[in-house]
């Protein structure tokens, strides 16, 4: 009986380990352990209990629907990604929904738990579907843990598939590779127009749908919560990393978010000797191990560790300067930077990469090569206080908020031709 996802590798263990801690890890195995062992009573336990939680769902279930989104993350990952924020906003917007779980130590339910009248966790995608008619299965295009049988079962009750093809097709970003067989099936989704709704994160994966198919489909990109972030003010506590960062009261240059593969070292490495009289801050968790790039960086450039999502506002607004320093690459060519919108409602100037789904903002300032990247930078922080460049940061984030994109993604589903 295997613990960890497959392939397993002490890297990987370590850096959950490093990222999560010792307490989430032993959850995580524990909850693995005994749920392969007693499956078949937990998978009962939950339909029994979803059933009992629609019914008493009221009017959020009136149509009978229910979205059931398969997430890759646990809600309580302390980084929050798509699926919770649309999830949430669904929810919100009086849609009920069942949030399906991993289980990877932070979320510690081996059934279901409800968080709201209208939203639930779920351990299990099988149980879910054994107990709710109608089920709108909102699927992950990086996630192979979905199977044409469980796509099959959603449809011959009644319900639909909406599929959100999140980022390029690369082994890279999903959670095992992807086979000849998982191509065919994602194929099989894009020409599903009786069934299947299809929402592409950015432009260039929305191309390639319609080629497949004639309706049904958007970008639905990013987005943000607005509150938090247009809320966020200077002076309030700050973790001691970041308070050692600004107390030496020179601008800020930061970025937030993961640092993986896509993200330019050498670029970070030039920005900070470039500019001694800038503190480069990074704050985010290493996904991979390459944040070793940075080894050997300026005095003036500080890597810090990932925070929980609530306190990314009253640490992110010190930011005097956003940054998206990708490589370009096909990944980062079909990616929606999620942070750029938060960025956006903290008022904050942004400098980014040639990103397509980051260029087409009349808010975000365009690094085109290395020099221009660090010139554009010494601007993004003249604009710092200029009126009406935080007015047009802050009409770019009205735009793209998740209640935004939650109706977007209703208005598909109601659309399609069944």
């Amino acid at each position: 009986m295997r613990l960890f996802p497959a392939p397993a590798s002490l890297g990987k263990i370590r850096r959950f380990i490093a990222a999560a801690g010792w307490v989430n890890f032993i959850a995580f195995a524990w909850q693995r352990l005994v749920g392969r062992l007693l499956s078949g009573r937990f998978r009962a336990a939950s339909a029994r209990r979803l059933r009992a939680w629609a019914a008493a769902s009221g009017t959020a279930g009136a149509s009978g629907q229910t979205y059931l989104i398969l997430s890759t993350l646990d809600w309580r990952y302390p980084y929050r990604q798509r699926p919770r924020h649309l999830a949430k906003a669904l929810a919100d917007a009086g849609r009920r929904v069942v949030f399906v779980t991993p289980s990877t130590g932070y979320d510690r339910v081996m059934t279901i738990e409800p968080l709201a009248p209208n939203l639930a966790l779920c351990a299990s995608l099988e149980a879910a579907l054994d107990a709710l008619a109608t089920p709108i299965l909102l699927i992950l295009s990086t996630d192979t843990r979905w199977s044409g049988a469980h796509l099959e079962r959603a449809i011959s009750v009644g319900g639909a598939i909406v599929y959100d093809y999140l980022d390029a097709l690369d082994d890279s970003l999903s959670v095992s590779p992807i086979t000849r067989e998982r191509r065919a099936l994602h194929g099989r989704l894009l020409r599903d127009e009786a069934n299947v709704a299809v929402l592409s994160v950015a432009q260039v994966l929305d191309a390639e749908v319609a080629r497949a198919r004639r309706g049904g489909h958007a970008v639905v990109t990013n987005g943000v919560d607005l509150a938090p972030f247009q809320a966020a003010r200077r002076g309030e506590a700050l973790r001691a990393d970041m308070a050692a960062v600004v107390a030496r009261g020179k601008p800020i240059i930061g970025y937030y978010g993961s640092l993986a593969a896509w993200f330019d070292y050498d670029l970070m490495l030039a920005l900070a000797s470039a500019c001694p009289n800038y503190e480069i801050v990074t704050i985010g968790p290493d996904l991979d191990g390459s944040s070793a790039a940075l080894a050997a960086r300026p005095a003036n450039l500080s890597v810090l560790p990932g925070m929980d999502y609530v306190d990314l506002p009253r640490h992110g607004c010190w930011f005097d300067v956003c940054l998206v320093p990708f490589l370009i690459n096909e990944i980062t060519l079909a990616t929606s930077p999620l942070k750029i919108f938060e960025y956006m409602a903290m008022g904050s100037p942004i400098v980014s990469t040639p990103m397509p789904e980051c260029a087409k903002y009349a808010s975000i300032l365009i690094g085109r090569d290395r020099e221009d990247f660090i010139a554009k930078v010494d601007e993004a922080l003249r604009l710092r206080g200029d009126a009406a460049h935080r007015q047009l940061l802050a009409a770019e984030a009205g735009a793209n908020t998740w209640s935004a994109k939650a109706a977007q993604v209703a208005a598909l589903v109601a659309g399609l031709r069944r």
